[in-house]
């Protein structure tokens, strides 16, 4: 078992002390493990596409929420509704 979703964790701590580059850094290392791959991110990428601008997103667990952080951190999208 790779553990990505501890990278995922470790994120989120981060970006909540507002350490966006140490927040980046666990991303990427969760990626190194295989948590992120094209289809999750396509699907994180729909979950905020359906949203309107400055809306909520309610997520049930911690594996879409990892991933929409995710876009959202790495690759700059939909920042609008970010955390």
């Amino acid at each position: 078992m790779r553990h990505w979703h501890l990278w995922g964790v470790l994120a989120v701590h981060y970006m909540h002390h507002s350490k966006f580059d140490s927040a980046k850094w666990a991303f990427k290392q969760g990626e190194k493990r295989g948590g992120y791959s094209d289809f999750i991110l396509a699907r994180a990428r729909l979950l905020l596409d359906a949203c309107d601008k400055n809306g909520l997103l309610l997520s049930a667990g911690d594996n879409n929420g990892y991933s929409v952080w995710y876009v959202q951190v790495m690759e700059n999208y939909r920042t609008e509704n970010q955390y």
